[in-house]
Parts: C-alpha cells; structure tokens; sequence
C-alpha cells in the first residue's frame, strides 16, 4: 500500500514536476521497499526524462517482486 510519497510522486508526475516525483518515488521505496508498484512508476518517470540506465535498473528491480 502506498504512503503519501507515492501519492505526492504520481502527482508531480502528472503536473510534469518530475525532480520532485523522483523525490517522492524514491522515499516511498525507502519506506515501503516491498512494494514494486513505485519501483515501475519509477522507471517510467526514467523513460520520460531519457535516461535508460536508470529505468532499466528500476524495471529490474520491479520484476524481482512475486507476482
């Protein structure tokens, strides 16, 4: 279950305040590691500001989660 850091990222998202989401995904992992939903988000934001490496690392991550 996501915190209010996941909530505050998908809206800075979503408003394209994309330091700020990054902030925000990053926090939430930090609190709620078990949690893949903003490991994926996160390596979406990647993708938007063209950082490959990044969102490939967090995808991973993301996928070491059970299904």
């Amino acid at each position: 279950m996501p915190t209010i850091h996941g909530n505050l990222a998908v809206l800075y998202s979503y408003n394209k305040d994309f330091l700020n989401a990054e902030k925000e995904y990053l926090k939430e992992i930090e609190i709620n590691p078990a949690n893949s939903i903003p490991y994926t988000n996160l390596a979406k934001l990647y993708d938007k500001l063209n950082n490959p490496k990044k969102a490939k690392l967090y995808r991973k991550k993301a996928r070491n989660f059970p299904q």
